[in-house]
């Protein structure tokens, strides 16, 4: 019997041992022609077999193939098929072109799995980095407008870090919040903070009035983005839940090529100009006052016509509201023989300007990638002292700690700053008091008298003069963020994996709201301060499996995610200053 015993188990181990040496292990990388970029999904297969796997999302794979095997096929919707020897190597990295006729692409989806899209069962629409790149615009939300069907995108005004509205098949919600969840590498982060305008005392935020505060979504840098997916539809998003009711932007930002080896540089800097397009048409042939007499301060301009006037500087010398004098007839005896002049309003607005600089570095190996980039961008609006900046950072990396685990991290700092100007409906708004302005009167010629008041032309009534406004009221908004998440990859088999992918969110805003002493709005002045705190935390954990039956693929994705969202907010008001120009919650 142990005669017998012994000869099984020898048996046994020699079986097992001709089983290992019909089996070669054989592992790789495939990335894409186009940037280098990695693969996750490839299908590598043995030629004349089943045997098979898929790479990971980073574009590796690890197979075991019998040791007769000559060919691996690799395949890839959108790529064009490549076969390659491997000759009993125990490496092969592959290159794969896309192929110009293919009509299937892969997407990034929820959690960041990737799918084709000819198997969703809903309508997902991407944009590369070279469309983003191309559109040169502070808003990532801007990048996109007109290249994804379904989509509206709708800026609150023209200035600089404006707030940037979007809904994705229109308004789903009584609410008045339509806005889709952001995703960027897999984690959701905050783009909301509420108003798109910011005016605590005239209870405006989101309305005409106010000023235009920025969305946070302004606080991304276009140039780090590799692609953005529009998810729509309550399938695409129902892994998000009650976050993603609205739809979802899937955004995958840029990484270091593997096996790069080399360095890669990129600096890239541009300048744009920004000038008003189009103008309500006016008049330009009547002058302020009533019944065709003219009446200075009067609301409106039914005076007379400016061909027969003349200034006259005898009957008031002191007379403030326009250097040239009152205004009379021709045949008038004080008439100083000096024509009225018609003035231009729309000269108040400038060419505004924008530079973007941005420099980054990336490079990779076998085992680790890295992308590091800081850029900076400076903005100046059409209306004067309006402006917008950012300071952006980001480095991602990862490394094969093992030859089954994989560590990947993504972080970036972004520093944004506003100063905006009272738009729209109110009496302090620029364009109530630049439009209603008669030709006759010249807001350029001055905005302020020596004792502090206003100079405009209602006789300090009416609306403020457009250049006291913009020099004197404003927001001005600043913000520190830090956006970081680390992904742990997990290669058991070649059937089962896991990923764990937790991160942060979390921003400081402070907003100072500014009203002068003599504006029309807030005669007293006022000073407005709200400093907002927000941080988002968020891990997700994913089991993941995969197995190939023939022609049909089966998987199996098991998940757990955890979530916590806090917000502070403190908020206070100086009503009416004590001191003008000193602008301290204390002054009042």
């Amino acid at each position: 019997m142990k005669r017998f015993t012994t000869l099984l188990a020898l048996f046994v181990l020699v079986g097992v041992q001709l089983l290992h040496a019909q089996r070669v292990q054989i592992t790789g990388n495939v990335t894409s022609s186009d940037d280098g970029s990695a693969l996750p999904g490839v299908s590598v297969v043995v030629k004349g077999t089943t045997i098979g796997t898929v790479t990971d999302f980073e574009g590796i794979y690890d197979l075991a193939v019998p040791e007769d095997a000559t060919t691996l096929v690799f395949s890839f919707i959108g790529m064009v098929s490549q076969e390659v020897g491997i000759a009993g190597a125990a490496s092969v990295d592959v290159v794969l072109e896309p192929d110009v006729v293919g009509i299937d692409e892969v997407v990034v989806t929820a959690i960041g799995i990737a799918r084709s899209e000819k198997s969703l069962g809903y309508s997902v629409q991407s944009v590369e980095s070279d469309e983003i790149s191309r559109a040169n615009t502070s808003d990532v939300i801007n990048s996109i407008a007109g290249r994804t069907a379904g989509v509206a995108i709708t800026s609150s005004s023209g200035m600089p870090g404006a707030s940037t509205y979007m809904t994705i098949r229109g308004s789903a919600s009584i609410t008045g919040n339509n806005q889709p969840l952001f995703v960027i590498d897999g984690m959701p982060i905050v783009t909301g903070d509420g108003r798109t305008s910011y005016n605590e005392r005239d209870g405006q935020g989101g309305s005409v009035g106010g000023s235009g505060a920025s969305s946070r979504s302004i606080d991304l840098n276009p140039e780090d983005i590799a692609s953005m997916t529009v998810l729509k539809g309550g399938a695409a998003t129902a892994l998000y839940g009650l976050r993603a009711a609205n739809g979802a932007i899937v955004i995958t930002t840029k990484k270091g090529a593997q096996g790069a080896k080399k360095m890669k540089v990129d600096f890239h800097t541009s300048v744009g100009f920004d000038k008003v397009s189009q103008l309500p048409a006016r008049q330009n042939t009547f002058v302020q006052g009533n019944n065709g007499e003219w009446i200075g301060g009067f609301q409106r301009t039914w005076g007379p016509n400016s061909d027969s006037l003349q200034y006259d500087t005898t009957t008031d010398p002191e007379y403030k509201w326009d250097k040239n004098g009152m205004i009379v007839g021709e045949s008038d005896p004080n008439a100083n023989g000096n024509r009225v002049q018609m003035y231009d309003p729309y000269e108040f607005f400038q060419t505004g300007v924008t530079i973007n600089n941005r420099l980054s570095i990336s490079s990779g190996n076998d085992q680790s990638t890295y992308y590091f980039s800081i850029a900076d961008i400076e903005q100046t609006g059409v209306v004067p002292e309006s402006q917008f900046g950012r300071t952006n950072v980001r480095l991602n990396a990862s490394s094969n700690l093992t030859k089954w685990m994989k560590v990947s991290t993504n972080m970036t700092y972004s520093n944004s700053r506003a100063n905006q100007i009272q738009q729209g409906s109110n009496t302090s708004g620029v364009m109530l008091g630049l439009l209603r302005t008669p030709p006759s009167f010249d807001n350029s010629a001055g905005y302020e008298f020596p004792d502090g008041t206003q100079r405009t032309y209602r006789n300090g009534g009416g609306y403020d003069n457009p250049y006291w406004t913009a020099n004197k009221n404003s927001l001005d908004d600043r913000t520190n963020r830090f956006i970081g998440n680390a992904i742990l990859n997990f290669t058991f088999t070649d059937w089962f994996s896991a990923s764990y992918n937790i991160g942060m969110d979390s921003y400081s805003r402070q907003k100072t709201d500014i009203m002068a002493v003599g504006s029309r709005s807030q005669p007293s002045g006022t000073m407005e301060e709200k400093t907002i705190n927000e941080k988002q935390f968020n891990h997700d954990l994913l089991l993941n499996f995969h197995r190939t039956f023939g022609d049909f693929d089966a998987g199996l994705t098991l998940g757990n995610n955890m979530f916590s969202n806090s917000y502070e907010e403190l908020y206070g008001d100086a009503m009416g200053l004590e001191i003008p120009y000193y602008y301290n919650l204390s002054n009042s």
